[in-house]
């Protein structure tokens, strides 16, 4: 058990990527000699709709900043509407092997 990450979430994946991207950026570099992996597992609280899929997200273009920047790495349509996927695919792609629960 490493370093482990208490996010609840609603109806925004923002909410708990933008966090994980501020923690990947600002202290990953600095401070992996002392602590190891800063994000090594990720715990996800939320309602049984979200969990399950049943509230989903609004619909429309969801958009992928660089870090701290308002430039737009990437536009597209929300293909997967399920918010527990979507933040489940951001942590395995940007941020790595992390547990999620």
């Amino acid at each position: 058990m490493g370093i482990v990450h208490f996010a609840g979430l609603g109806l925004s994946p923002g909410a708990v990527t933008a966090g994980l991207s501020y923690l990947k950026h600002e202290y990953a570099r600095k401070y992996k000699d002392i602590y190891g992996e800063i994000i090594e597992e990720v715990v996800l609280f939320t309602s049984t709709e979200v969990a399950n899929g049943e509230v989903k997200m609004k619909r429309g273009d969801a958009e992928h900043n660089d870090y701290m920047s308002v430039n737009v790495r990437s536009t597209r349509a929300r293909e997967k509407p399920n918010i527990v996927e979507v933040v489940t695919e951001f942590i395995k792609r940007e941020i790595g092997d992390v547990e999620i629960y």
